[in-house]
């Protein structure tokens, strides 16, 4: 008890009652929980170089228990983070390293810092590559293969990564085999968030997945041939935020809960999902055999060659893009889609790479059009539906005349399949399901009641892609002058005398700086 009350331990509190303690050790923030295995070490070691002994289980959990009852009374509330966390309009993304040190990134640039503002917790992080400046995110293009296409998407989810988000999209990585889909993700989770061990090879339990999840940022899962429901149900907890809660180990009537929010990299040779919860939170991206297949040994060489500075690339990317992000901000107007803070990113990083206007809306749109036919195409009632209305440009009746009519559509033995639903109940659910991927494709789809009975209408209605809407919105946004422009600008006057030498800005890092001159300068 006397150590873990000695000054260079202090506590804090989360905000689900679970105690850490920062730890001092030769000028390091060392951030533990208090009841895990590091903590716990630490007591012991420490007891060992005071007195040459160990202490034994019971000593170690009575002063676990007495200093946790200590900080619950007095200690400060703050949250936990794994890997990146956001504070005072900063982002902080946590090397791992022995160090503990920390990456800062704001719209004026990154940096390295010993002691960021936040908590990080380490429970299956490993080091980040220390970023060097000059690099360039295309050297991780050139080396994968991507498209121009592919490589839209892959680098607004890198950046994604690296910024603190409530909820996030899902990225599919669908390709033929030989193509190196497993390297190419293990290689993003690399770049961003590694962490010890394969990626994981299926969804699984919902315990165990949360237990994987809570400790990582990240979460890649690879070679998935398909999901079932329950495991669909669970990805999309992870995308949009989810937790789990069961009895606490050796108690009655206490429950722990895990909560996880995760950007999820998944791959897999076909189609990877079906269901339409699921493809709306996610964007397939289709990988292509690269011209010349390099070793995984070589691949992981010069990858390993280029992390340094490519994610010291990402650092800078990401700091341009915050530059800008705020007049980017509230123009996407589309509708029906859910990851709004995505599309703005992408908007932003269009613009400071200067893309051709409206490349990353085409390319959402292309595959959200993509993901809308995979989901109706993959229901048993997607087809004969689309089949159906094909031929009519409105109908009414009720859900079991729909019913017949789609039977009379499909072969007698897919009517009678289990898959096929059976009676108007079924029917309405699987309509319920579809309901938006119909929309998207022209087929709209409303029920109504007339004197107690349920009436379904369907009508086919003109398609537009979606990205031609949006790409009005956003032409009137506006990118701020770098500082090296508002210079070049404020340089024009005309002076009697021979005009003073340039001012050298390379360690020019602020604006008050500059405003600090007086107004004749």
């Amino acid at each position: 008890i006397d150590i873990g009350r000695a000054e260079n331990i202090s506590y804090f509190v989360t905000p689900d009652d679970r105690v850490y303690a920062d730890v001092i050790t030769d000028g390091i923030r060392l951030t533990m929980v208090l009841r895990g295995k590091q903590f716990k070490q630490y007591l012991r070691s420490k007891q060992f170089e005071n007195t040459d002994k160990s202490p034994g289980s019971d000593a170690v959990q009575q002063a676990i228990d007495t200093l946790e009852a200590l900080a619950v009374k007095n200690a400060d509330k703050r949250d936990v983070c794994v890997r990146i966390a956001d504070h005072d309009e900063k982002i902080y993304i946590d090397l791992a390293d022995e160090s503990w040190k920390s990456i800062e990134v704001d719209r004026h640039g990154w940096r390295v810092v010993d002691d960021s503002p936040v908590r990080f917790i380490r429970g299956a992080s490993s080091p980040l590559p220390m970023p060097i400046e000059g690099g360039r995110v295309e050297d991780f293009k050139d080396l994968c293969g991507f498209s121009d296409d592919a490589w839209v998407l892959i680098l607004t989810f890198l950046l994604q990564a690296l910024k603190p988000e409530k909820a996030y999209p899902i990225l599919f990585l669908i390709a033929p085999p030989a193509t190196g889909k497993t390297t190419i993700t293990r290689a993003f989770k690399n770049l961003v968030d590694p962490s010890p061990g394969q990626p994981r090879k299926t969804v699984g339990e919902v315990r165990d997945f949360a237990i994987h999840a809570t400790k990582r940022h990240v979460l890649p899962i690879d070679n998935l041939s398909g999901v079932t429901n329950d495991q669909s149900d669970i990805l999309c907890c992870a995308a949009t935020g989810g937790g789990h809660s069961q009895r606490t180990l050796h108690s009655d009537d206490e429950e722990t809960v895990m909560n996880f929010t995760n950007l999820l990299v998944l791959n897999g040779i076909g189609e990877i999902a079906s269901r339409g919860d699921l493809l709306s939170r996610a964007y397939p991206v289709t990988l292509t055999a690269p011209t010349k297949r390099l070793s995984e040994a070589v691949f992981e060489a010069k990858f390993e060659a280029l992390r340094p500075s490519v994610f010291g690339a990402l650092l800078t990317l990401l700091s341009q893009v915050l530059a800008i992000l705020p007049d980017v901000q509230g123009t996407y107007t589309g509708d029906g889609e859910r990851f709004v803070s995505f599309v703005e990113l992408g908007l932003a990083l269009e613009r400071v790479l200067n893309w051709t206007p409206g490349t990353f809306l085409r390319v959402i749109g292309d595959t959200r059009e993509e993901a809308h036919d995979t989901a109706i195409e993959s229901s048993p009632i997607g087809v004969p539906l689309r089949d159906f209305m094909s031929l009519n440009e409105t109908w009414s009746g009720t859900m079991t005349n729909l019913l017949q009519q789609l039977k009379l559509q499909v072969d007698e033995s897919v009517a009678r399949s289990k898959f096929f639903p059976q009676n108007s109940i079924g029917l309405g659910k699987m309509l319920t399901r579809l309901h938006s991927d119909l929309a998207a494709t022209g087929i709209e789809v409303t029920t109504r009641k007339t004197n107690g009975t349920k009436i379904v209408q369907i009508v086919k209605r003109p398609t537009k892609p979606q990205f031609d809407e949006f790409v009005a919105s956003v032409e009137v946004v506006s990118i701020p002058d770098s500082p090296h422009e508002v210079f070049e600008e404020a340089y024009e006057y005309t002076y009697e005398d021979e005009p003073p030498a340039p001012l050298n800005l390379g360690d020019w890092d602020s604006s008050d700086d500059l405003m600090a001159v007086g107004d004749d300068e």
